[in-house]
């Protein structure tokens, strides 16, 4: 069961890896690295998505894909934990955080989200009140 829940895990990451824009993220390390960080950030995004709950975990996870879905998520082979680990402590904050802007902006644009407000405009709390914005 596990097999075929990374499988559609694996699958829907590749449907949604050009929104996100992985490969616009700054990469901080030197250039003759064996692998670039859009496949380091793909990889740990596969072990957070298959609910992995270590880099190693995503390791033996990268190791255990099949040949084609390694192929087709960019990842030409198994990705050591400290491989991951290097280079996910020394990645910018404002370079994921422009990622993770572009992913939902759209997710916005073909209606994925739908706004979460309040049924009221406004909200009182200990005397003070705050005027929501309408959506």
């Amino acid at each position: 069961m596990r097999e075929r829940a990374v499988r559609r895990v694996a699958g829907l990451l590749r449907s949604r890896l050009p929104e996100v824009g992985l490969e616009e993220v700054p990469d901080p390390r030197a250039r003759e690295g064996r692998w670039r960080l859009a496949q380091i950030l793909t990889a740990a995004l596969l072990g957070l998505l298959a609910g992995c709950r270590s880099l190693s975990e995503a390791e033996a996870l990268t190791e255990s894909l099949a040949p084609a879905m390694r192929r087709r998520l960019g990842l030409p082979r198994r990705l050591a934990d400290t491989t991951a680990r290097d280079a996910l402590c020394r990645v910018s904050l404002e370079g994921l955080r422009a990622a993770l802007h572009r992913l939902v902006r759209a997710a916005w644009r073909r209606k994925a989200l739908a706004p979460q407000g309040l049924p009221f405009g406004v909200v009182a709390m200990d005397g003070k009140v705050t005027a929501l914005p309408a959506l």
